[in-house]
């Protein structure tokens, strides 16, 4: 996927489930997952135990803790019945989710890189550098929520990867439903917008 979005569900402490069965019940209320793999469940384990990676539009990892759920950007009605899919599958599983996390990415190209480089930085080792990989970490105020806020700006190939990686506080957990992810999206969607993708001029 180019743009892309992926949104990280964080279970309750302490949750375990049985991988195998969830894994089938995911890839019977979405067709779209394609073929999948998984592992039965493991204390020792901090690896996804269901992989669900080859799927054009949208891909899913879980782990014991969490699920990464990747689809495309825009959003589209897709996007929006896999999510109220999965989440109706967390809640028939009785698997509360108290955090979220919130990936945008936009990928660009060489001459977006180069134009970035040469505004962001006046040091020759970077400004003389084939790739480079830069991040930044802030708290930020979205809606009224205290959220973590990383932005990613990194070349690989001829791409220019940029991201923002928004989420709740780990000490200020929520009910997470999907009423919650959608104004979630929307609104570090805004911020997103408001802050822009990456400064060309």
């Amino acid at each position: 996927m180019e743009n892309n979005i992926q949104i990280g569900l964080f279970f309750d402490h302490g949750y375990y489930f049985d991988s195998l069965v969830f894994a089938g019940k995911l890839k019977t209320e979405i067709k779209e997952l394609g073929e999948g793999m998984a592992l039965p469940y493991s204390e020792e384990k901090n690896g996804p135990l269901i992989f669900f990676e080859k799927g054009d539009q949208i891909r899913l990892l879980v782990y014991s803790t969490h699920m990464m759920i990747t689809l495309p950007n825009p959003r589209d009605k897709f996007f929006d019945n896999s999510l109220r899919l999965i989440m109706d599958i967390l809640k028939k599983e009785k698997i509360v989710v108290t955090r979220i996390g919130y990936i945008s990415t936009f990928m660009l190209g060489v001459q977006e890189a180069n134009l970035f480089k040469n505004n962001a930085f006046d040091d020759n080792e970077i400004l003389l550098s084939d790739e480079y990989q830069l991040s930044y970490y802030k708290l930020v105020n979205i809606n009224n929520m205290k959220v973590n806020c990383w932005k990613r700006y990194m070349t690989e190939a001829e791409k220019f990867m940029v991201s923002y990686d928004l989420n709740t506080l780990k000490e200020e957990e929520q009910k997470i439903t999907y009423d919650f992810i959608d104004k979630f999206i929307i609104n570090c969607d805004k911020y997103i917008e408001q802050s822009g993708v990456v400064k060309l001029k």
